[in-house]
């Protein structure tokens, strides 16, 4: 019983964690989309000026900090959970049903 026990609290948090965190990354991105509608809709009625290369460049930066640091947190939470198996098997579900 104590391996139920040992596997299945790891295995139901990565599960948790990685439900939650697709959902957020479902909205983030919708949100960053409707954003960029809206900043190309005023470019193009000329209410405001858009320098898309520094936009890109600055898009490009905080995907490349935030893919560093879901990695580190992925990493943290795997190695500091025991047993990381039942863990990542639940985050890896978490990830897909999310």
């Amino acid at each position: 019983m104590d391996l139920v026990k040992e596997a299945g609290v790891p295995f139901i948090l990565g599960l948790l964690i990685g439900y939650t965190v697709k959902k957020f990354i479902k909205v983030a991105l919708t949100v960053a989309g409707l954003f960029t509608l809206l900043l190309l809709y005023l470019d193009w009625k000329g209410l405001v000026t858009v320098h898309w290369g520094k936009f890109s460049s600055a898009l490009l930066n905080l995907s490349r900090e935030g893919f560093e640091r879901g990695e580190a947190l992925i990493h943290f939470l795997v190695s500091s959970l025991m047993p990381t198996s039942s863990f990542a098997l639940g985050l890896y579900l978490g990830l897909k049903k999310g």
